[in-house]
């Protein structure tokens, strides 16, 4: 079985064609399994794969993404927020 590598190597590969693959390695290992139990555990990991693909997909088409505020910000109170 290939390795799909380190993110440094995979180069211009988007996240969701990542993911995609990994689901498609979970279904060729579940085909070739002969526990049963295996068998659900990777067919279970490969629509968990596909469902992070297909998230990944909406949030790369997203107009704005949201970033963590940096530490300065986060740790300051909120205006509207009541101090106690």
């Amino acid at each position: 079985m290939e390795s799909l590598g380190t993110p440094g190597e995979r180069g211009v590969m988007n996240r969701a064609s990542e993911y995609n693959a990994y689901a498609a390695q979970c279904l060729m290992l579940a085909e070739r399994a002969t526990e049963p139990a295996i068998r659900l555990t990777l067919v279970a990991m490969a629509q968990s794969w596909v469902r992070l693909a297909e998230q990944s997909a909406r949030n790369r088409q997203a107009a704005s993404v949201y970033e963590t505020p940096d530490r300065e910000h986060r740790d300051a109170p909120q205006r509207d927020a009541p101090m106690h």
